[in-house]
């Protein structure tokens, strides 16, 4: 039998064609070329047979391609749907409106339904003197218009019910009046979220120094690219020097990739401060910058504005939300708001949050263990 022996074979007026020099190693391995005109055996072996109908092509992890054992569906889902199984194959299927309870804000149709925050308040001033809040408060001054830019700290602990939570027995930084707040949970109705014209009503607090309340709102970006959410904030003043507002927000940063579980630390940006009287005083549009795929805690400070001897009113809200939450990447976090009321900022020897000092970036941790990383 006669036989033609070529290293390289050529079609008429085309590329030169390198054969192989040996022979494949494994059944089913296809030829496969290369951009100088080189052909080779592939190092993946085809499946022998035809598979099932939608049975994707999987590997076996030594280098034999095969046919999965379920089927993938035979079209695409609906926006918000998820694949499943039915035991015998994949399917879509919506995803449950809740998750442990919390409303799982990503599907369509919950994204735009819920925006929640955390709200504590405290009375303060002459509470300083009376020993349900000490001498020297949280950094021996307390300028609440500088809440974000210069007392950081503070007001996350004071935000989270305890402005020295490290402290043993002694008595908490806030929550020292009747009627105050303690991480409650505010929702939004319409497009308003907070209180406007407040009264409280302070034994220990005569005059000024007035009593604060911090909200906190975590937004989520769950797309794939920075986008900027636009606040519009209300607040009351005092203006006594240490009874103004502030807002701001912080943002954490991760050692790897974006999930809860892998930040690490993070920073404050102010964004914006008000110290003259009012009460009800209009901050205008301010800009929050979301990263792709985080979760961002967004922080707006008011003081009870004084009014006559231990009658105070406190404005603490935002408006326009169908503004803020316009794009559809940006949602309220329902996962990190369930945290942010439930979880200890002060957990071990290790992380221990004291008047002068905290731990924000421990929350997007605990939320991990408490609801789910992601």
């Amino acid at each position: 039998m006669s036989k033609i022996i070529v290293d390289q074979i050529q079609k008429n007026g085309g590329d030169v064609l390198t054969l192989p020099a040996t022979d494949a190693t494994a059944n089913n391995q296809p030829l496969v070329g290369s951009t100088t005109g080189v052909l080779s055996h592939s190092p993946l072996s085809l499946p022998a047979a035809d598979g099932a109908a939608n049975k994707p092509v999987t590997t076996d992890g030594s280098a034999q391609l095969q046919f999965g054992a379920f089927a993938l569906p035979a079209s695409a889902g609906t926006d918000g749907q998820v694949l499943t199984s039915t035991g015998s194959a994949a399917a879509w299927e919506a995803l449950p409106a809740t998750v442990g309870g919390i409303p799982n804000e990503v599907t369509t149709h919950v994204r735009d339904k819920f925006i929640g925050s955390i709200v504590t308040t405290t009375g303060r001033a002459h509470s300083y003197n009376s020993g349900r809040w000490t001498s020297d408060g949280p950094n021996g001054q307390y300028r609440s218009h500088q809440a974000i830019s210069d007392y950081p700290d503070e007001t996350w602990n004071m935000l989270l019910g305890d402005g020295y939570p490290n402290t043993g027995n002694d008595v908490p930084y806030v929550n020292n009046a009747k009627g105050d707040s303690y991480r409650d949970f505010q929702f939004a109705h319409g497009n308003r979220l907070g209180h406007n014209y407040k009264e409280y009503y302070h034994h220990y607090n005569q005059t000024s120094y007035s009593g604060l309340t911090f909200r906190g709102l975590p937004i989520r970006n769950i797309g794939s690219s920075d986008v900027t959410a636009v606040f519009y904030p209300r607040v009351s003043s005092y203006g006594d020097g240490y009874s103004g507002a502030a807002f701001g927000y912080y943002t954490p940063t991760n050692s790897s990739g974006t999930a809860y579980s892998t930040v690490t630390g993070g920073s404050w940006t102010s964004v914006a401060t008000y110290n003259s009287s009012s009460q009800n005083y209009d901050m205008g549009a301010q800009n929050v910058t979301v990263p792709a795929g985080k979760t961002v805690i967004v922080v707006l400070v008011s003081a009870h504005h004084y009014a006559t001897t231990y009658r105070f009113v406190d404005t603490n809200w935002f408006y326009s939300l169908d503004t803020t939450f316009t794009n559809a990447d940006i949602i309220c976090d329902g996962r990190m708001l369930f945290a942010m009321q439930t979880a200890r900022s002060a957990r071990n020897s290790s992380v221990n949050a004291t008047n002068a000092i905290a731990y924000p970036y421990v929350l997007w941790q605990d939320c991990a263990k408490l609801y789910g990383d992601r």
